[in-house]
């Protein structure tokens, strides 16, 4: 069936311990370091980046094991190296359609209203929500990939909110009441990609601390950063466009669109006859805006077909939330595509918007490491939007230390 996020052995609390996101283009490796006067503060020791081969990843599923090993190898050697670190306690991030996230609400009438709530009371709901959520994820997966036999492992669960007798509530341990609404957040992983990942983390002699939704990481370092309770996260990858939807501080649902930076530099590619990795470099000079006037309109003309095609299925992708009645204004980007002006640009023009429900016309703010107030960098190398998930992985060990 599934497994909760404790699955690779009870958390422990290590002084220093490594994030690792296995991207499309890169592998990536951050060393964190908790020896800080506050429980809630981490700094940055260490960081590692490898880039993957062409097709090593796919949707965020690992396709060339042996090119992913060797290069998560190069990163890690890299983070630890330049952290003077020795720790092999790892946080590993989902992405893509590799992980899948929803909201489960159950609302439910006690026998005895008068009786404070104890945790075992509370435990209990949340297993039975699990297991509802579950079957959901099982059924709407089957209907993605239509193989009804994949299974699945639970990565993430987190309590949305709680309503008593009609009142929101922070914490309910203690409280009484007769009418309980819990609404669960639980992200899914095929259970072939966990296995993949134990596997490869026992070559690479890592321990694993958790194995968790990156989107959920996200959520919950932008909403403990002070960000908008309320929030839309889009992360614009090299395969894929990961889009998470953010509730009183609560993420309820994800959804991928299969479309990313890659599909960009494939166009490029092809216009003008470049290799791969020609084609990458083009892409990114583009965006700095370093290539001739007439290489500038050539290339900016290559990409309008895709992003065309790109924020048309955006667009849709925001319809496939069933039950978001009005959406957030403010979002939030990252990802290496974030950082092409084209994308910000064809984001911010209104016609897209028109028929999504947005509380107001929607704002877009890049987001950076230095956004995550209790991280501190100490290496200054963590510049760019795909630095961001990475490092907000962190708050995942955070979680775990809380529980511990």
């Amino acid at each position: 069936m599934f497994k909760l996020p404790s699955l690779f052995g009870k958390p422990s609390k290590p002084r220093q311990f490594l994030t690792w996101d296995i991207g499309t283009d890169y592998v990536k490796c951050l060393v964190f370091d908790t020896a800080l006067p506050s429980v809630r503060k981490l700094s940055i020791q260490g960081i590692g980046k490898q880039p993957l081969g062409y097709l090593y990843t796919r949707g965020g599923a690992i396709v060339d094991y042996e090119g992913v090993k060797e290069a998560s190898e190069v990163a890690i050697a890299e983070a630890l190296s330049s952290a003077d670190s020795k720790t092999r306690d790892v946080v590993i991030g989902l992405s893509g359609e590799m992980t899948k996230g929803l909201v489960t609400t159950v609302r439910l009438t006690r026998t005895n209203p008068n009786d404070p709530i104890s945790e075992g009371e509370l435990s209990k709901v949340v297993a039975k929500i699990q297991d509802t959520a579950f079957l959901e994820a099982s059924k709407e997966v089957a209907m993605m990939t239509g193989n009804p036999d994949l299974e699945l492992d639970l990565t993430n669960s987190s309590i949305s909110s709680v309503k008593i007798d009609g009142t929101f509530i922070g914490n309910p341990i203690g409280m009484t009441g007769e009418r309980i609404e819990i609404a669960l957040f639980t992200a899914f992983s095929p259970s072939f990609h966990i296995e993949i990942l134990d596997k490869l983390a026992k070559k690479l002699k890592l321990k694993i601390l958790a194995v968790s939704s990156e989107m959920y990481a996200l959520s919950k370092s932008l909403t403990n950063s002070s960000k908008d309770p309320n929030m839309i996260l889009m992360d614009i990858g090299g395969e894929t466009t990961d889009v998470g939807i953010v509730f009183g501080g609560g993420l309820i649902a994800t959804r991928t669109l299969s479309l990313g930076g890659r599909h960009l530099t494939r166009a490029i590619s092809e216009t003008f006859g470049l290799p791969f990795t020609d084609a990458e470099e083009k892409k990114l000079r583009y965006s700095l805006g370093t290539l001739s006037p007439e290489e500038m309109e050539n290339v900016e003309a290559c990409l309008r077909n895709v992003l065309e095609i790109w924020i048309s299925g955006v667009e849709l992708l925001f319809s496939d939330f069933d039950g978001v009645k009005t959406f957030p204004s403010k979002i939030y980007l990252i990802g290496g595509g974030s950082s092409l002006g084209d994308v910000l640009t064809l984001l911010e023009k209104e016609p897209w918007t028109r028929n999504i429900p947005f509380k107001e016309p929607p704002v877009f703010e890049r987001v950076s490491v230095s956004d995550l107030s209790y991280i501190s960098d100490l290496t200054g190398k963590t510049v760019g939007h795909d630095d961001v998930m990475p490092a907000a992985l962190s708050e995942v060990y955070l979680e775990l230390k809380d529980k511990v």
